[in-house]
């Protein structure tokens, strides 16, 4: 059988399906927008007119732990690379799964940033400096992100 995705789009499809279920089992309506001509992935339906333009981006478990999630992406041509950052105009939220759970991080927090690191209460910074500067996955839940806008 002939491959039709590589590997980096197998798990961008992954982290967009794996997003969508999330949502739909938290009783939101989710659209796709047609043509992959947007920016954002999916259209959450909040109900009462509230939508929600959502980017959704694969994590990266680092060595100590952490997980990385890369906030913008690259273009390349044949000579250049072009690094694109999300805007407010664009999206309202970058989403990934953690540790099965779903991560929604305001896009106010990612502008003109190439990536957020984010820890699990699992695997604590060693350094006890570090606690208060942490981004912690579970202040980033659907519950504090999303369902409290509405």
């Amino acid at each position: 059988m002939v491959k039709l995705f590589n590997e980096t789009q197998i798990k961008g499809i992954t982290c967009e399906l794996a997003c969508a279920l999330k949502f739909i089992e938290a009783g939101f309506i989710v659209s796709v927008p047609f043509g992959n001509t947007s920016r954002y992935d999916l259209l959450i339906d909040a109900g009462q007119n509230r939508y929600f333009r959502i980017q959704c981006k694969t994590a990266h478990q680092l060595e100590n732990g952490s997980y990385i999630i890369y906030t913008s992406n690259q273009q390349f041509t044949a000579s250049t690379k072009n690094l694109k950052f999300y805007t407010k105009d664009q999206i309202d939220f970058v989403c990934s799964i953690v540790e099965d759970q779903l991560v929604i991080i305001p896009v106010e927090l990612i502008e003109k940033s190439k990536s957020k690191i984010f820890r699990s209460r699992n695997y604590p910074p060693t350094n006890n400096s570090a606690h208060s500067t942490c981004n912690w996955i579970d202040d980033y839940t659907l519950e504090k992100q999303i369902i409290s806008l509405l």
